[in-house]
């Protein structure tokens, strides 16, 4: 399920006053539908990864946040390439399961 604001809390004060509108109302409806197991998101400019259990017995919903192709927000615990522009890849398997990882794009010399 994609989204472009997040719905649940960033970690960073300011990006988190501009939370999807309604998030508690959304993810009342995510914890509904167990077979719903990711919830993508921009906006954000930098990844992100949280993982809720909405009912138990039912698989956790995970939730991950986007780089920017662009320029980049600086999380609360930085890591060596966190500046640098990226893009989210993911692989959805048959059982139902994903597999996840940020790419991060080093600049190339564009030739005069």
């Amino acid at each position: 399920m994609p989204c472009h604001h997040h719905p649940v809390p960033t970690g960073i004060d300011w990006l988190d006053q501009m939370p999807v509108l309604n998030a508690t109302d959304f993810l009342a409806i995510v914890d509904t539908f167990p077979q719903v197991r990711l919830v993508l998101f921009g906006h954000i400019h930098q990844a992100f990864a949280h993982h809720r259990l909405a009912q138990p017995g039912q698989p956790t919903v995970a939730f991950y946040g986007c780089p920017s192709t662009c320029l980049q927000v600086t999380p609360a615990i930085a890591t060596p390439h966190c500046h640098l522009p990226g893009f989210r890849l993911l692989s959805l398997l048959a059982d139902g399961s994903h597999r996840t990882q940020v790419q991060r794009v080093h600049s190339v010399p564009i030739p005069p």
